[in-house]
């Protein structure tokens, strides 16, 4: 037995010590002035007032505060003194009983719960300590309400004579009288706790006030009990039942409020934990040798009040090691509940009194059991398991909690596997961006300027690197090289074929100023003299006379633009392909043709990354829904015609992931 068991223990004994004899007392003394002949009148009456007292029990309302970091005391009470203590006003003494039949039960529930004996001995102390409280403490407060009223021990004083000032001042007398002595029956557990957990400064403020918030609250609320009896006796028993009925409303709001305030700081207690946790996680060794210390110093204030153990194993014939077992004299886990939870994939949640599948029997605790699983294989490599002795009212709410802790645990372990991979792959991830960031910078920076023509352009790479790419190449005689091209792979590879190609193709273009198709020709021949790695590219490159509107074009296996007019927006022409795709075979040669742009018409160049693009049923965008949008739009600005076909592409695709590099390309010649 650990210090501080000791230390509850001999308390328990010292606090019975003192309340049995006044528990004993205190029931003599009920019996002695219980008149049976009340009883018999009024057993309706007093069934009914019993009822109504079982009903506002079970909407009980609580309070947890922490005094200090990682300790945790708790309130729960109810408004069942309200309707017992105005019974007691009504109908004498005997009502009392309603009381010590309550407790009884109370006590009979958490004996049968108590899986320890020195939960039984906190049981058997908290009710002898309730059982002065409604026997000793409410009779003397009782016994003086008679004297102040006036009838000294007489069975007038019952029911209570209306709502007259001495009747009133004398009941109120006597529920102060019971809430000072029940407050001081309670007193040195309070002291007890203060003492045992060394609170001072600011705990000790912070237990200060909420020992006055949990002893002053029925202060305020039991002189509702004077009021209820009064009406009762002067209004007849309506009225004192549409009072009765709006404290059950306020037990529910109240009940319903403080769930909801408890379920929140422990949801935010979680978060905090779980995020610090997890910055400690990160500062862990990387072969996990600190992982323990870091559990141990977050994971007990993140569920407070409970038992918890973690562990794992490293393969299927090992047993479970633990990590952490907080407290250090909790129950350990048996070693068939590791092998139960191997087979799970997710959590699950024991109710107290359920059978655990792993013993078959009924456990004396509420239980939550999760695994632990490996990030890659997704096999069970551990496991969490966690109880709580006191009644919870968290329930299944906690598995999330667990989960996410679980997953928390199982990325420390995967780091520790995969130390030796770490610097390997941050490398790769530093050329990665080093590549996005120089192939970014290949592409143009700014549109070039056009008098009397609009011009858009757009990338959205799926990865760090594209393997789309775009251009204007500025040529002698106001002419402008319009270039879209898309390399047959993705990635590293990718975004370096696809610099070589827009730089071959960008020479050859400003040797071959009104030839398209030479240009493309010539970067063709290099690109099969100098690379070996089976990547092609389609590209289209067109050549636009500003002044003119003449446009040449050479489209080498790319996806054909299409051409709205501004006079006829049902009509689509589509620049189709006049060649192959480069980099594939060298004797082949590519021809151009030529088309006229007039004013108001609307030209969208674009890779298959957008009429590719898939949503989560996994439909195409396709090319009907990019003609119906292009139409839509045409006759609009070229910087709206590209946002509506990106908009369109979004609300299309939703949630799914981007699967392929998107660039656009948007020209329109004004009216």
């Amino acid at each position: 037995m650990s210090g501080e068991e000791r230390r509850s223990s001999l308390f328990d004994i010292l606090g019975l010590l003192y309340s049995i004899p006044l528990a004993v007392v205190g029931l003599v003394w009920l019996v002695a002035v219980t008149d049976i002949s009340v009883f018999r009148a009024h057993v309706i009456m007093l069934a009914f007032v019993f009822l109504l007292q079982v009903i506002i029990e079970r909407l009980d309302f609580y309070l947890d505060v922490e005094v200090t970091p990682g300790t945790y005391t708790s309130w729960q009470s109810s408004l069942g003194p309200v309707i017992v203590w105005s019974g007691a006003l009504i109908f004498g003494p005997i009502v009392l009983w309603m009381f010590v039949l309550w407790w009884l039960i109370w006590f009979g529930q958490r004996w049968i719960r108590a899986p320890k004996l020195a939960s039984r001995m906190h049981a058997i102390r908290n009710y002898t300590f309730n059982i002065v409280c409604v026997t000793f403490a409410a009779l003397i407060g009782l016994t003086l309400y008679q004297y102040w009223l006036g009838n000294d021990l007489s069975t007038s004083a019952f029911p209570m004579p209306g709502l007259t000032s001495n009747a009133v001042l004398s009941a109120l007398g006597g529920t102060l009288v019971w809430w000072f002595l029940s407050t001081l029956v309670w007193l040195p557990l309070f002291v007890y706790f203060a003492v045992t957990r060394r609170l001072k400064g600011k705990s000790l403020g912070t237990f200060i006030r909420y020992w006055g918030i949990t002893t002053g609250a029925h202060l305020l609320v039991d002189p509702f009990a004077v009021l209820a009896a009064g009406l009762y006796a002067q209004l007849g028993l309506g009225v004192y039942l549409f009072l009765i009925a709006g404290l059950l409303i306020a037990s529910f709001i109240a009940h319903e409020l403080s769930r909801a305030v408890n379920s929140a700081k422990q949801r935010t207690r979680e978060v905090e934990q779980l995020e610090q946790l997890g910055r400690a996680i990160l500062t862990c060794c990387p072969d996990g040798s600190d992982l323990a210390k870091a559990l141990n110093e977050h994971v007990p204030f993140m569920f407070p009040n409970s038992q918890i153990e973690i562990f794992s194993f490293n393969d299927s014939n090992s047993e479970g090691k633990s990590i952490l077992h907080h407290p250090e004299n909790g129950l350990l886990v048996g070693q068939s509940a590791v092998d139960w939870l191997r087979a799970k994939s997710k959590g699950e949640y024991f109710r107290r009194g359920s059978i655990l599948p792993w013993k078959e029997e009924e456990s004396e605790m509420d239980v939550w059991m999760t695994p632990i699983l490996d990030i890659e294989t997704t096999q069970v490599t551990g496991g969490i398991f966690l109880s709580q002795y006191s009644e919870t009212k968290a329930g299944a709410s906690l598995l999330p909690a667990l989960q996410t802790l679980a997953a928390q645990i199982a990325s420390a372990q995967n780091s520790a596997k995969v130390y030796k991979q770490t610097i390997e792959h941050q490398r790769m991830e530093h050329e990665l961006h080093l590549a996005g960031k120089i192939q970014t910078g290949i592409l143009p920076e700014n549109l070039p300027p056009l008098k009397g023509w609009q011009l858009a352009a757009a990338i959205n790479p799926a990865r760090e690197t594209s393997g789309d790419f775009y251009d204007f190449i500025l040529l002698p005689d106001g002419r402008l090289g319009l270039l879209i091209a898309d390399v047959s792979d993705k990635g590293v590879g990718a975004a370096m074929f696809m610099a070589l190609s827009r730089t071959l193709i960008r020479t050859f273009a400003i040797e071959n100023s009104t030839h398209p198709e030479n240009a493309l020709a010539a970067a063709n021949h290099r690109l099969l003299l100098d690379t070996h790695t089976g990547m092609f590219i389609t590209a289209f490159y067109g050549i636009l006379d500003q002044l003119s509107g003449e446009f040449t074009y050479c489209n080498a296996g790319h996806i054909p633009p299409i051409l709205i007019r501004g006079e006829n927006k049902s009509e689509i022409i589509k620049l189709n392909r006049t060649g192959m795709a480069l980099g594939i075979q060298e004797e082949i040669g590519w021809s151009s043709k030529t088309l006229q742009i007039n004013n108001g018409d609307t030209i969208l160049f674009y890779t298959d990354g957008i009429t590719d693009a898939q949503n989560l049923r996994d439909e195409l965008f396709g090319d009907q829904r990019l003609e119906d949008c292009l139409q839509s739009s045409a006759g609009l600005a070229a910087q709206w015609v590209q946002e509506n076909i990106l908009a369109a592409v979004r609300k299309f695709v939703g949630s799914a992931p981007q699967t392929d590099d998107i660039t656009l390309l948007v020209l329109v010649r004004d009216r």
